[in-house]
């Protein structure tokens, strides 16, 4: 399942609304993907993509 522009735009949104409650705290944002591959049921392999997208426009975080 591949992270659209409308998945990206949710996560953004999601993001600062968490980021809201924890009141706003001076971090660097970034949004990783892990993807997770199975066969007959078992993981077969684990993939980590760090800076996989940055926060959608209009959108910034410090």
């Amino acid at each position: 399942m591949a992270v659209d522009a409308a998945k990206r735009r949710h996560l953004t949104h999601t993001a600062l609304d968490y980021l809201r409650l924890l009141r706003r705290p001076k971090v660097a944002v970034r949004f990783d993907i892990v993807e997770v591959l199975l066969e007959d049921g078992a993981v077969r392999e684990v993939r980590h993509l760090p800076h996989a997208f940055p926060m959608e426009r209009p959108y910034r975080y410090y």
